[in-house]
């Protein structure tokens, strides 16, 4: 999912603009989708197995945003920008606040190891 993204961006942004299609925002768009899906199935094995010392609803709330986007599109018809923005907010803060609790959890010595 990293490399599509990677990939995506680097060829987007590589390439003239006359040659440039939409095939590499979607090379982009399915890293992103990738690395949410496997980001919420993460989350609800966090639910389950509870991995993280607090918080394990978080991956879940991190990842899944992305992946209900096409489904208030379908409830709502065509959402209003503030809509995406506001998710893509939540969205952030939940990953925001997923690397602060992964990034506390590891101890100094592994960090400088």
């Amino acid at each position: 999912g990293g490399l599509l993204v990677v990939v995506g961006t680097l060829v987007q942004f590589l390439t003239p603009d006359y040659s440039v299609s939409e095939t590499y925002y979607f090379v982009w768009l399915g890293g992103v989708l990738f690395l949410n899906i496997c980001l919420s199935i993460f989350g609800v094995l966090a639910l389950i197995e509870k991995p993280l010392p607090r918080w394990n609803w978080l991956p879940l709330v991190a990842g899944a945003w992305i992946l209900l986007l096409p489904l208030l599109a379908g409830i709502m018809g065509s959402p209003s920008p503030t809509v995406f923005i506001a998710v893509l907010v939540i969205m952030t803060i939940a990953q925001v606040m997923l690397g602060y609790i992964l990034q506390a959890d590891a101890s100094w010595e592994m960090a400088t190891a």
